[in-house]
């Protein structure tokens, strides 16, 4: 992008409005260039919000819409030209579905933000449910057993816990029927009758009609001014949002007569290398379980250890039995071959079983078990964590003021750790059952599990403690590295899963070739 950032931002503060002074300017956006030299998504948009106000911004599929709204509420991420000048920490965004969190319940999501990002004398959430019309019944149900008009109101509802001043809304009205739309629309009306200005992204002329004052199309990398309108419909009068809605797609008509160079957007490329760099600071600053709510780290941190270990402990201890139990057939097969004469005699099965003992399972755990970990929980946990990315979940938290670096990747991180260690050692469980066993029944002596003992000196000669450690610390990495990525299709979400795993595998087979040159930790 030619030319340098110059994104200004301005802490407003809330304050009682003077009724004789102008309204106050919420968002002032001037000269806001996005993109790519020579395609610019935004080209030079100018705005003004003001306190009570609803602006609605409508326009063609691929038009920047919503990246709009990305570099308002996100201008580190999307650096810039130009000015935006807002509160924000007094600014809210509310998503198409409204990004609710699937594993919370509908009180539980209004709560987490009040615990984390509530300023004080936030509203009771059971109180601001109930005014939204999401009854007593629902508040414990969890979120995805909600209708789709339901989920938005929901999540104005746990917008309005931070008490914004300014809400953000991309396409709120995606998936309503018009009696939805219709509450969605109440709901946004109570919202500027409290002084808080919203600023609509949608599709929907009607919608348009129903809630904003002024609406503006987005053509071109330009915002261009379609109505404005003195005073905001009256939502019951359907004849008069007819007539608003005709004024509106009588202009757009118009607007898409006059011709435009399309806009060219970026692919954005995900580059491995790139993601895993700019994931190493949270990563380390994560480590540590600082919280504003040990509670919702716990809850976070159960979820995902009952999905890495204990949903997966059988499949461990069947995986590690299986290995055991190949390893002492191959044994067998190999005596029975290999050995001839006095040799048959010397190596007795007792004996082949006592040299071997248990080290094997000492070598294999560290590594296979990491490989297992990640082929089966990893891959859930970066889908997981991908998925929150993808709906913008995530980005809605941070709006909200809880940190996903201190809700998510903390008690995940710390989760993952333990629960690897625990997989491990089922993992070495079952290999020691697998082989005991089938020892006992291909050789045909009973004592099989005092000969497969391993020396407690072998823990330390083979780096058992330096690999599990090392082997935990790279496998977290890259699962919440890559789970927590940018996310742009689904298919993204597929790709970083699989980067999880080969960048997993790949660390850990070039540690143990290490440690087996003794080039590590001599």
């Amino acid at each position: 992008m030619p030319g340098s950032t110059a994104v200004v931002e301005r802490d407003s503060g809330a304050h009682q409005p003077d009724m004789n002074s102008p309204p106050e300017t919420l968002l002032a956006l001037k000269d806001l260039r996005f993109g790519a030299p020579g395609a610019l998504l935004l080209d030079g948009v100018d705005l003004e919000v003001h306190a009570g106000a609803c602006v609605a911004i409508v326009g063609a599929s691929g038009m920047g819409k919503s990246t709009l709204l990305d570099v308002i509420i996100d201008s580190r991420g999307h650096p810039a030209q130009g000015t935006i000048n807002l509160d924000r920490e007094h600014t809210a965004l509310l998503t198409q579905d409204g990004s609710l969190l699937d594993h919370l319940s509908v009180i539980d999501n209004l709560h987490l933000v009040r615990r984390f990002g509530a300023k004080a004398k936030s509203p009771d959430p059971v109180a601001l449910l109930k005014s939204l019309n999401i009854d007593t019944p629902l508040h414990a149900q969890p979120v995805n057993h909600l209708s789709g008009g339901e989920r938005r109101r929901v999540a104005i509802a746990r917008a309005l816990i931070r008490r914004p001043r300014l809400l953000l809304c991309d396409e709120p009205d995606t998936g309503l029927d018009p009696g939805n739309i219709r509450e969605l629309a109440r709901a946004i009306r109570g919202l500027q009758e409290q002084g808080c200005g919203v600023v609509i992204v949608t599709h929907n002329p009607w919608f348009a009609a129903l809630v904003a004052q002024r609406v503006y199309e987005l053509f071109a990398g330009k915002l261009i001014a379609v109505s404005a309108w003195p005073q905001p419909v009256d939502i019951e009068d359907l004849a008069a949002v007819d007539v608003r809605r005709g004024e509106l797609e009588a202009h757009l008509h118009q607007d898409l007569e006059r011709p435009v160079t399309p806009v060219k957007r970026r692919r954005r490329r995900s580059f491995a290398p790139l993601e895993l760099a700019r994931a190493t600071i949270p990563y380390v600053t994560s480590v540590l379980p600082i919280t504003r709510s040990y509670g919702d780290y716990a809850r976070v941190f159960a979820r995902t250890f009952y999905i890495a270990f204990i949903t997966g402990a059988l499949f461990f201890l069947l995986v590690g039995g299986m290995l055991g139990a190949t390893t002492i057939a191959v044994v067998k097969v190999l005596t029975d071959n290999a050995l001839g004469g006095f040799l048959k005699y010397v190596l007795t099965p007792k004996v082949i079983l006592k040299i071997i003992n248990g080290s094997y399972i000492v070598y294999l755990l560290p590594a296979i078990g990491a490989v297992l970990f990640v082929a089966r929980s990893g891959s859930i946990i970066t889908s997981w964590l991908g998925v929150l990315v993808l709906g913008k979940q995530t980005k809605a938290l941070n709006s909200l003021g809880v940190n996903p670096d201190r809700y998510l990747r903390a008690p995940v991180i710390l989760s993952l750790w333990l629960a690897y260690l625990a997989a491990a050692g089922v993992f070495g469980v079952g290999m020691w059952l697998g082989s005991v066993t089938t020892a006992e029944y291909l050789f045909d002596i009973g004592n099989a599990a005092d000969l497969l003992r391993f020396p407690q000196a072998l823990i330390w000669e083979s780096y058992l403690h330096y690999k599990i450690l090392i082997y935990s610390v790279l496998l977290t990495f890259f699962i919440t590295g890559f789970g927590l990525a940018p996310k742009t299709s689904t298919e993204t979400v597929a790709m970083h899963t699989t980067q999880a795993i080969i960048y997993t595998t790949v660390a850990v087979s070039v540690s143990e070739l290490l440690f087996a040159l003794d080039l590590l930790l001599i």
